[in-house]
């Protein structure tokens, strides 16, 4: 569906003329909300080396600017000056580090315990390596989703999900637009309704990623 043809689909429902800016808007929004709670393959990219500069002794890594998530529940290192390779870090929760490799934490970069990365635990949308890196010859890389998501216009074509789940875009579109309106009994309808829908194409994308093998990473 383009743009132009979902914003006519909604209005079955929605039939006032006077709204269709903020129609496109509530569509925009409704597709972010819904990319944020799946991996969508067309949103996904690798990254380039994450740190331009590196210190011995540092441990953390900012992400890209325009990340949304990872793609793949791990991150890729190599030591430049002797792997052709990148491999996975093995990733802990944050308790499990703050325990392990808590003299990260000394403002005294000497008093760091230090060595080849082995572990990583995502944190304030920071990466978190353990131990602190030994060398400044290291490269990180991760595979992740962009937050890059373009505004619904009437030429989109086609407009995200469109062809197989045009139903939960109306439903989610129509809960915004009732929440501006401040139409709220009709917001929280359409809501539950939205919820649902979203919830069903969760468990579709959750079945398509499913991937029962190991993935082994030779060049990134």
């Amino acid at each position: 569906m383009t743009g132009s043809e979902l914003l006519t689909y909604v209005k079955q429902v929605f039939k006032r003329a006077d709204k269709d800016t903020e129609l496109y808007e509530a569509m925009t929004d409704t597709i972010r909300d819904i990319k944020q709670s799946i991996f969508v393959d067309d949103d996904a990219t690798v990254s380039a080396d994450l740190v331009s500069s590196l210190s011995e002794g540092d441990f953390k890594i900012d992400v890209p600017s325009d990340f949304q998530n990872l793609a793949v529940d791990n991150v890729l290192v190599r030591e430049t000056s002797g792997d052709d390779t990148y491999r996975p870090l093995i990733k802990k929760d944050k308790n499990w580090y703050d325990n392990y490799y808590h003299s990260v934490y000394s403002s005294t970069v000497a008093n760091r315990n230090t060595g080849v990365p082995a572990h990583f635990v995502f944190f304030g949308n920071q990466i978190y390596v353990g131990p602190a890196v030994d060398k400044t010859t290291y490269e990180f890389k991760i595979n992740y989703t962009t937050n890059q998501s373009s505004e619904i216009t009437s030429s989109t074509s086609p407009v995200p999900f469109s062809e197989e789940y045009r139903e939960v875009l109306r439903y989610g579109v129509l809960q915004r637009i009732f929440e501006l309106l401040e139409n709220f009994p009709e917001a929280e309808r359409w809501e539950i309704k939205y919820l649902q829908g979203r919830s069903k194409i969760e468990d579709n994308y959750m079945k398509d990623s499913d991937v029962s093998s190991c993935i082994e990473y030779n060049s990134v």
